[in-house]
């Protein structure tokens, strides 16, 4: 290995390349080239609409008479390539190449078919790009319900060499954080009076969200308290089974319950 050539025209040694922070080394078959995010060789580019940061190179090998070239380029997402809703998740990734086989990984496993369906994530290969969504998580941020989502997906690619029976793999590694969005539960008044009964319905969640205790004027109850008393505390969730939402249903005649009579 004698040079490496940085798209469009910066050529840089072997101590060079690695004096920058790229790690870069050979084997009689193959060629590994790892860069640093947002290094000064890289540049951006919009690629079938997504906008993409892009390491070109070409690297020259020297053997007596002969010069080989290798020319390789890699390309990462920005966060321009994301979207997001309180549900889910979407990654744009553009289509550029034909990949023979692709798989996604979350914390460093690969995931199949059926652990994919399991957490509700999806891979739909359309014309110009391939689209990963996944559902979106939540937390408590000073005592106010919020939906955000932290992440590092990876998508790999696979070409298969049926003459030399060698893969060449093309991994993206996108570490995906989204900014937390506000989203207050709602409440539902069911009450029917004449029925003597609370009917109240608290959501809506994410899966992943536990009702633990509810807190009245009086005392905190947890779930099972509340049940034993009576209250009926529900789980319900939504049709298509990405979100949920609480039900509980409290007598007028219960002890937590402020009695007051009006003269007319």
């Amino acid at each position: 290995m004698t040079a490496v050539v940085f798209s469009p025209s910066k050529v840089m040694n072997l101590d060079e390349v690695q004096r920058k922070g790229y790690a870069i080394a050979n084997t009689p078959t193959w060629l590994v080239l790892r860069s640093p995010h947002n290094a000064e060789e890289t540049y951006l580019q919009n690629v079938a609409g997504v906008l993409m940061r892009v390491l070109s190179t070409s690297t020259f090998f020297e053997q007596k008479w002969l010069v080989t070239r290798i020319d390789a380029t890699a390309v990462c997402p920005t966060p321009e390539a994301v979207a997001f809703t309180p549900e889910v998740i979407t990654w744009y990734m553009p289509k550029h190449i034909d990949p023979l086989f692709s798989s996604d990984g979350i914390d460093a496993k690969r995931l199949d078919t059926e652990e994919m369906a399991a957490r509700n994530y999806s891979v739909l290969f359309i014309e110009a790009h391939i689209i990963v969504a996944i559902p979106g998580g939540s937390h408590i941020q000073d005592d106010q319900y919020f939906v955000t989502y932290n992440i590092e997906s990876m998508l790999e690619f696979l070409w298969i060499e049926e003459v030399a029976h060698e893969d060449t793999s093309y991994k993206v590694l996108f570490p995906i954080t989204t900014p937390p969005m506000a989203r207050p539960p709602q409440v539902c008044n069911y009450t029917v009076p004449e029925q003597a009964v609370f009917v109240l319905e608290l959501g809506t969640f994410n899966l992943h969200v536990e009702l633990l205790n509810i807190t009245f004027p009086t005392m905190v109850l947890t779930v099972a308290e509340c049940n034993a008393r009576g209250f009926n505390v529900q789980e319900q969730r939504s049709p298509d089974n990405t979100l949920k939402t609480f039900r509980m249903e409290v007598p007028f005649s219960d002890s937590v319950v402020f009695k007051e009579v009006c003269f007319c």
